[in-house]
C-alpha cells in the first residue's frame, strides 16, 4: 500500500503544478482575448465595410466608374474646344476630374477615414481653381466698363 503522507505530498505537488499551469493558461487566455478585442476594435474603426460586394464585383464597378469617367472626359474635351479661354477649359476639366475621382473612391470601397484626406485635397483644388477664375472675372468687369 501507499503511504498516506507521501500521497498527500504528491497531490500537493500536482495541485501546485496544476495551479501554476492553470494561472499561466488563464493569463495567456486573457492576454489573447485582450489582443483580439483590441485588434477587432482597431480594425472596425479603420476599415468600414461600405458595401457587401465581392472583390470581383468591386473591380467591375470600379472599372465601370473609370469607363464612365473616360467618357465624360471625352465629352469635356469636345466641349472644351468651343470655350473662349484656356481658364474655362482648365476649370471644366478640374471639376470633371474631382467629381469622377470622388465617385471612384466611393465605388472602390475605401473607408471614410481613407477618403477624408483625398476629399480634402480635391476640395482644395476645386476651391483654388473656381476661386481663382472668379477673381479674374471680377477684375475684368471694371476694365470692360471703362472701355
Amino acid at each position: 500500500m501507499t503511504n498516506p503522507s507521501s500521497t498527500a505530498t504528491t497531490q500537493t505537488q500536482v495541485a501546485g503544478t496544476s495551479a501554476d499551469e492553470a494561472l499561466k493558461s488563464i493569463d495567456k487566455i486573457l492576454s489573447e482575448s485582450t489582443e483580439a478585442k483590441f485588434n477587432s476594435a482597431t480594425s472596425e474603426s479603420t476599415t468600414e465595410v461600405s458595401n457587401s460586394w465581392t472583390p470581383r464585383e468591386t473591380m467591375i464597378m470600379s472599372g465601370a466608374a473609370l469607363g464612365y469617367s473616360l467618357i465624360v472626359l471625352i465629352v469635356a474635351t469636345v466641349i472644351a474646344k468651343g470655350l473662349k479661354t484656356p481658364e474655362q477649359a482648365i476649370r471644366l476639366f478640374t471639376v470633371v476630374l474631382i467629381i469622377n475621382s470622388a465617385v471612384f473612391f466611393i465605388v472602390a470601397g475605401y473607408s471614410s477615414q481613407q477618403i477624408a484626406p483625398a476629399f480634402g485635397l480635391l476640395g482644395t483644388m476645386a476651391g483654388y481653381v473656381l476661386g481663382k477664375s472668379q477673381d479674374n472675372n471680377r477684375n475684368q468687369d471694371p476694365q470692360d466698363k471703362q472701355s
